[in-house]
C-alpha cells in the first residue's frame, strides 16, 4: 500500500513519548520483549524458502504461544469443521501470511497477559472484540481492494488499539478521566488525550510497537489510526484501519472509546480509498456492516481466544 504523498511525521527516537510516558507512570521498556521465537517465525513466513514444519517447529518452541494460536485457529472465527490438533497443521490451514499476522496479534496478547485494567470503563471484553471487529473489517475491506495486504490490515486492526490498553492498565484514573472528559463533551478521546496526557493512544501504541520490533508500517498504522492523512508511507494502511474501526464502533457503540456515539466515516477518506484501489464498486460499506452482522459471533470467538489466559 503506498501513502500518496503524505508526509511522515513519527518522531524516530520516540524520545518525547518516552518521557511522557514515565511521567504517566507507563515505562515501554519494561514491556516483555517479543521473543527470539516470534522474530525467526517473522523471518520464515516472509521467505519462499520455509515449510510448514519448519514454521511450526520454531513456533512449538514456544509452549504459551503454540497454546494460543491452537485456540485461535480452533476458535469461532475460523468455523472448522474438525479440531486442530498441532502447530503444523494449523500452519498449514491458515497459510504463511495470516500465520505471520496471527502470531504478532497473538504475541502482543500474551506479552499483555495477566495485566489488569485499572479504568473502570474499560473491559477486556470490549477492548479485544472491538479489536478483533477491527481486524475482520479491515481485512475484509482489503480483500475486495487490496488483496496483496488482506493479512498486514488484519494485524493492524487486531493492534490499533493496543496502546489503550496500556493506558488502561499502568495509567488507569488519569485514562479514566479522559474518557469522561470525551463523552461528555463529545470530542475525539485522542483530543482529549493529547490535552491532559500530553500523548494519545496511538502514541503509546506505537512505542509498544517499537519496544517489540513490529514492522514499520504496522508502528505507523497504530500510531495514526485516527489519523491517516499523517501516516507517510503507510497512509493507505492507517486508512483502512480507520474505516474498519469506525464501523467496528458504529456495531458496539458502547465500547469505552465513544460510549454511546460512534462517529462517521470521513467521506474524504473513503474516497481515498476508492481512488487507490480501482475498486469503487466492491468498497460499500453497508455489505461491509451487513458482513460483520453476520460474523458476530465468530468474531466473539476470536475475541474469546484473545482474551482468556
Amino acid at each position: 500500500m503506498d501513502s500518496q504523498g503524505a508526509t511522515e511525521t513519527v518522531d524516530p527516537s520516540g524520545t518525547r513519548a518516552d518521557a511522557r510516558l514515565r511521567e504517566i507512570g507507563l515505562d515501554i521498556t519494561a514491556l516483555p520483549t517479543m521473543s527470539n521465537v516470534v522474530a525467526k517465525v517473522l523471518s520464515l513466513t516472509g521467505s519462499d524458502k520455509a515449510s510448514a514444519s519448519d514454521v511450526a517447529a520454531w513456533i512449538s518452541q514456544d509452549p504459551a504461544l503454540s497454546a494460543r494460536i491452537l485456540r485461535i485457529v480452533n476458535s469461532a472465527f475460523y468455523g472448522l469443521r474438525a479440531t486442530v490438533a498441532t502447530v503444523q497443521r494449523a500452519v498449514v490451514i491458515l497459510g504463511f501470511s495470516r500465520v505471520r499476522g496471527m502470531v504478532l496479534g497473538a504475541a502482543a496478547a500474551e506479552s499483555l497477559r495477566g495485566l489488569a485494567p485499572q479504568a473502570p470503563s474499560f473491559t477486556l471484553r470490549d477492548f479485544w472484540y472491538h479489536s478483533a471487529a477491527t481486524a475482520d473489517l479491515a481485512s475484509g475491506l482489503c480483500r475486495r481492494a487490496f488483496p496483496d495486504s488482506v493479512d498486514e490490515a488484519f494485524t493492524a486492526g487486531l493492534l490499533h488499539d493496543i496502546g489503550a490498553l496500556l493506558l488502561a492498565v499502568h495509567a488507569g484514573d488519569a485514562f479514566e478521566e479522559c474518557i469522561h472528559a470525551a463523552r461528555s463533551t463529545g470530542r475525539p478521546l485522542e483530543e482529549v488525550e493529547r490535552e491532559r496526557l500530553g500523548l494519545d493512544h496511538g502514541e503509546v501504541g506505537a512505542q509498544a510497537a517499537k519496544r517489540w520490533n513490529l514492522p514499520p508500517s504496522l508502528e505507523a498504522a497504530i500510531r495514526f489510526h485516527d489519523h491517516p492523512s499523517e501516516a507517510g508511507e503507510s497512509g493507505i494502511l492507517a486508512a483502512v484501519t480507520r474505516v474498519a474501526e469506525v464501523m467496528a464502533l458504529r456495531d458496539h457503540p458502547d465500547a469505552w472509546e465513544y460510549g454511546g456515539e460512534a462517529p462517521e466515516i470521513d467521506p474524504a477518506l473513503w474516497e481515498r480509498l476508492r481512488e487507490a484501489s480501482h475498486a469503487s464498486g466492491a468498497l460499500k460499506p453497508a455489505i461491509l456492516a451487513a458482513e460483520l452482522g453476520n460474523r458476530s459471533d465468530s468474531v466473539r470467538g476470536l475475541a474469546h481466544a484473545l482474551m482468556v489466559a
